[in-house]
């Protein structure tokens, strides 16, 4: 009873252990409409907590991951639905959104897939920095491309 007793305590403290607490600052250049935008973080917040991540808005942490969700892509890809920046070989702690194209491959202006669409894509950009790896998956969520088929029902499915 001891040894079962002793191995849930060390299992539960792994598990506090390895959740990663991720303050972040959000910056909304695309204009987004405020109840939207309240949505969309929540939802983040929420669906950051499968990964392990315990993501907190704090921009007055001493190092929060900066999100940034700009109108268009600063990409002369047009179809770049997010990015993030390295340097000397190490991914930043800056995320970029880029709104508009994920909504033009989305094919729909209606906020419930556009908000999950953008949660998505935060996810991703969020991987690259917090697991500091540039390479993608030949497949899934974390693939270089996504299809608007993919976008579309992935994006549907975050709670």
């Amino acid at each position: 009873m001891v040894v079962r007793l002793t191995t849930l305590v060390f299992i539960a403290a792994q598990a506090w252990m390895s959740a990663r607490t991720v303050p972040f600052c959000l910056e909304d250049q695309s204009r987004w409409r405020a109840s939207d935008l309240a949505q969309y973080k929540q939802l983040l917040i929420s669906a950051a907590s499968s990964y392990g991540w315990q993501l907190e808005e704090s921009c007055r942490s001493a190092s929060p991951v900066w999100i940034t969700i700009l109108p268009e892509s600063f990409s002369a890809d047009l179809h770049v639905l997010g990015a993030t920046r390295a340097e000397g070989g190490r991914i930043l702690p800056e995320v970029y959104l880029f709104r508009f194209p994920i909504r033009r491959m989305l094919l729909s202006d209606l906020p419930f897939f556009e908000i999950r669409a953008m949660v998505l894509v935060t996810l991703h950009e969020l991987r690259h920095f917090l697991e500091q790896r540039c390479q993608h998956d030949p497949t899934g969520g974390f693939s270089a491309v996504f299809t608007p088929a993919q976008l579309f029902a992935w994006s549907s499915h975050i709670q």
